[in-house]
């Protein structure tokens, strides 16, 4: 029998905080405040899978480089009163992937290929003071990637 399968994986909705020795309270780095994402599939037989899965989560906090002194110091100086002030754009990614099974009596023998980031979006990891072009620079979490494998199940 075919199968087509849809299922929500999480919804979360979150303020992480933390109070400085100064009283201030201040975003935590990973206070991505909502996450969500969703799997589905279609299995046409018991050796085959296509499934995806699409991560949705706001950006997570992050402190501004103040340019001025990072020019002066040609290396990258963050604005410490503005600490976690800022927010990266939000994320969001969709991954497939492909299983080819192997069904034995006691066991299953499972191939994969997955494609993430499939669109290839290019969410934010950090920045950074580029002291040869005098500018903040980004450095973007990995691009479409192709991952390969294999899983036995017993």
């Amino acid at each position: 029998s075919i199968c087509f399968f849809v299922r929500p994986r999480a919804i979360s909705f979150s303020k992480t905080k933390y109070k400085t020795s100064t009283g201030s309270w201040k975003n935590r780095v990973f206070d991505n405040q909502f996450a969500f994402n969703i799997e589905g599939g279609y299995k046409p037989n018991s050796l085959y899978e296509f499934s995806l899965r699409w991560i949705y989560a706001g950006g997570t906090p992050t402190t501004p480089i103040d340019v001025n002194q990072s020019r002066l110091s040609n290396s990258t100086v963050f604005d410490v009163s503005k600490i976690n002030t800022e927010r990266n754009n939000d994320y969001h990614s969709l991954n497939i992937r492909f299983d080819r099974r192997f069904n034995y009596e006691k066991s299953n023998l499972v191939f994969y290929l997955s494609i993430w980031n499939v669109y290839n979006q290019k969410n934010v990891a950090s920045q950074f003071w580029n002291g040869d072009t005098q500018k903040v620079e980004t450095i973007y979490q990995w691009s479409t990637l192709p991952v390969f494998g294999v899983e036995y199940e017993f």
